[in-house]
């Protein structure tokens, strides 16, 4: 299935950067393939829970993984707002209810750990009143 692929991707990227002491920011490479591997995992997610999306990438510095940013707008109107950075790796990927599309600052955080993201979608679902 396509959106377990991506989330596998980007679950063994993380697990490869915690193996090796963490993140390397000054590695353009690394940046480069977290951007590419977190670009899929925003689309995948959108096209699993047949949602509109808002997406960006804030590159941030050099000393940085930089963040994705994916605000997603499911069928039932309700607004969700995943982030991420490759810096979080004992937290995870944030994810939380928005009251409208310029709120930045949304509702209570929830957090999915990296071993936990194919479980992700279900999450959401649940966040929303789907499931």
């Amino acid at each position: 299935m396509k959106i377990l692929a991506s989330f596998y991707e980007l679950k063994l990227f993380i697990e490869m950067l915690t193996e090796s002491g963490g993140y390397d920011s000054y590695n353009p490479k690394s940046k480069e393939e977290f951007k590419r591997l977190g670009h899929f995992v925003c689309m995948d997610l959108a096209e699993c829970l047949k949602a509109q999306i808002t997406y960006n990438f804030n590159a941030g510095g050099v000393a940085v993984s930089g963040d994705h940013h994916a605000k997603l707008t499911l069928m039932n109107g309700k607004m969700v707002h995943v982030f991420f950075g490759a810096e979080m790796t004992d937290l995870g990927i944030c994810y939380r209810m928005m009251r409208h599309s310029h709120d930045s600052t949304g509702e209570i955080n929830n957090w999915c750990k990296w071993d936990e993201l194919e479980t992700l979608p279900k999450k959401i679902k649940q966040l929303v009143g789907y499931e």
